[in-house]
């Protein structure tokens, strides 16, 4: 029955669209793109990317204590991942210059995230006591499968953009980054779209 109702599959494709741009920068993508665009270390791209979980791990509970307060789940899980998508936009597409400005983008990049995780919330309260463990299955399946898909994805765009230049430790340039990392926004903008049918 549950895979009937729509809001379940919804659910599932916002949360899913939401959170791949974090796994996919944050996880795999994000430390050879800073080295580029930021002149960084390994190391040192590496303490930026944290900043992203550092976010993720504050905004998952203020956006619940927010939606809470609130009385509305959607349109704080909507506002947080505008915010996510600003944050993104604005660390891979802006100026490069400032590394306190790098940090705060990473740092609300992961915070804006956060609010994905009302999806499991709403999946609880939309559905039968019964059928809560298996919505919440269902939504996590769709992380995890927008999550696998997108970074062989991102991958083979690198390689198609590629123009073949080694810098740095990496061996795409940063025009590379710019032309495969496009799908990151796009999902998020996706992600807002399903959040607007709940």
């Amino acid at each position: 029955k549950f895979l009937t109702k729509k809001q379940n599959w919804l659910l599932t494709f916002y949360s899913g669209l939401a959170f791949s741009p974090l796994a996919v920068f944050s996880g795999l993508w994000g430390n050879p793109f800073l080295q580029e665009a930021y002149n960084l270390t390994n190391t040192q791209a590496a303490g930026y990317v944290t900043l992203s979980f550092v976010g993720l791990g504050l905004g998952a509970p203020l956006f619940g204590f927010l939606s809470d307060k609130l009385g509305n789940r959607v349109k704080v899980m909507s506002s947080g991942t505008l915010l996510s998508l600003l944050a993104l936009v604005c660390m891979l597409y802006g100026p490069t210059g400032s590394k306190f400005l790098l940090g705060t983008e990473m740092f609300f990049f992961g915070l804006g995230t956060g609010a994905f995780m009302l999806g499991f919330t709403l999946g609880k309260e939309w559905n039968a006591l019964a059928m809560t463990a298996t919505v919440v299955a269902m939504i996590n399946t769709g992380d995890a499968l927008f999550g696998a898909f997108s970074e062989p994805f991102v991958g083979k765009l690198l390689d198609v953009f590629s123009t073949g230049r080694v810098h740095h430790s990496s061996h795409f340039a940063l025009s590379d980054f710019h032309k495969a990392f496009f799908v990151l926004p796009v999902y998020l903008v996706l992600a807002l779209v399903f959040a607007y049918f709940l």
